[in-house]
């Protein structure tokens, strides 16, 4: 894993749009992308988490449409979260 996951468990670093400079990531954007306003980071930030997996919702239907939808990693960024949530952090 790369030293930045985003709020949803995006690796960053394996992200085109992260390493060419387009996306600031969403921890900068505060929900509001490059491409329009990310609706798992904004629901993420104005529920004060810093990522999806402390929210008591883990994992919604929007989280799983986005990790299993047509952008989606099939399920690795929530692997990713599960991770998180296992070292505690």
């Amino acid at each position: 894993m790369s030293g930045e996951i985003s709020r949803c468990g995006l690796d960053c670093g394996e992200c085109r749009c992260r390493q060419s400079g387009e996306c600031p990531g969403c921890y900068v954007a505060n929900g509001q992308m490059f491409w329009g306003q990310c609706p798992v980071s904004y629901c993420c930030q104005q529920r004060g988490h810093d990522h999806c997996g402390l929210c008591p919702r883990y994992c919604c239907d929007m989280l799983y449409d986005f990790a299993y939808g047509e952008q989606g990693d099939n399920g690795r960024r929530l692997e990713r979260l599960n991770q998180r949530l296992r070292d505690g952090s």
